[in-house]
């Protein structure tokens, strides 16, 4: 089982206008192989169009490729044109590098990629090294190249790892994504985010001694509370149990100022903001849920939407399919039986 766990970032050298440029190209040119029909060309594209920057830059996005170009084709209509490289520094759009923990492709726990680095730091391209604590909170520096030519600085920067890997976890590529920060309409920096894949052994699976239906809903409350969803459990004694999820009163008006900024440009913070705060809800409604059952299933959001008195209005602030999402992670990772 594979788990993504994401630790916040900052650069320290070299200039970090260098590495989001960098970053920027990465994602422009995934997108525009996306484009294309065929996807060996779509591949080939990318190596070409990427091959002055180091390996793991044309590798990941190349097997992103596999879903996305697919998405494309599957969709077969016209979205919106794509930005230029050029527009996309203006407006300092999303970018995207890839590396990995060490040259060799093998998995290894985190404990012993800090052993490889102290071991053999001054042969390898890669390091790790523990130089900080924040808030009581380790704080590592990972040193790797960005281009193909060695005579360029590398890359370094640090991440807070706020929760570490657990301990039978197997670690070997990450990436760093990076977002504009836009306050009162004009960008005062940029946020960045080391996400690492963390391959983990399956749980073993619980006995089904309690099973529950999960339904997705968008129902404002007349306290102002928001409902997200209802889970219905059914026990070996044939009794049953209706529990209902929320979020808490005023979470309209909060989302709705955060939807407006971050489309019209002026504020992304805000809605970085809600969308941390509202999955952090939904994290705590996973773990809820692993604790009352054994076996779940997740039903589609439109079932019995007929029947339902849901409010389509406020059903892209739910983001149903977000915590659906969540919750099928979460019941994975506890060892739940899962249906749909």
């Amino acid at each position: 089982m594979i788990r993504t766990y994401k630790y916040k970032a900052w650069i320290e050298s070299p200039e970090e206008k260098e590495i989001i440029e960098a970053a920027q190209r990465v994602y422009y040119e995934f997108e525009r192989a996306a484009q294309l029909e065929e996807l060996p060309d779509a591949r080939n594209q990318l190596y070409e169009s990427l091959a002055d920057l180091w390996t793991p830059n044309r590798q990941d996005p190349a097997r992103w490729l596999q879903t996305e170009h697919r998405r494309m084709i599957l969709r077969r209509k016209k979205g919106k044109p794509l930005k230029s490289l050029e527009e996309r520094k203006e407006s300092s759009d999303k970018g995207v590098l890839f590396g990995v923990f060490h040259t060799k492709a093998e998995q290894k726990s985190w404990d012993n990629v800090l052993k490889h680095t102290r071991k053999k730091e001054a042969t390898v391209l890669v390091t790790t090294h523990l130089v900080d604590e924040k808030n009581g909170k380790p704080v590592y520096e990972v040193k790797m190249p960005v281009w193909m030519d060695r005579k360029k600085d590398p890359l370094r920067f640090r991440f807070i790892m706020h929760r570490p890997p657990p301990e039978n976890g197997k670690v070997y590529r990450f990436f760093l994504v990076v977002w504009p920060k836009i306050c009162a309409g004009k960008r005062v920096g940029c946020r960045w985010e080391m996400a690492m894949r963390v391959e983990i052994p399956d749980p073993e699976q619980r006995h089904p001694r309690r099973v529950g239906t999960w339904q997705p809903r968008w129902h404002l409350n007349p306290d102002g509370s928001l409902l997200v969803g209802e889970l219905e459990i059914d026990y070996l004694d044939r009794t049953t149990k209706r529990i209902r999820y929320e979020l808490p009163a005023g979470v309209i008006s909060r989302a709705r100022k955060a939807h407006h900024l971050s489309i019209t440009g002026e504020n992304t913070e805000m809605y970085h903001h809600f969308v941390n705060w509202r999955k952090d809800k939904y994290f705590k409604i996973a773990r809820d849920i692993t604790h009352r059952v054994d076996m779940i299933k997740i039903l589609n959001a439109n079932t019995n939407l007929a029947t339902r008195d849901d409010q389509a209005r406020y059903r892209a602030f739910v983001s149903s399919g977000q915590l659906s999402a969540i919750i099928e992670a979460t019941c994975k990772r506890e060892g739940l039986l899962i249906t749909r």
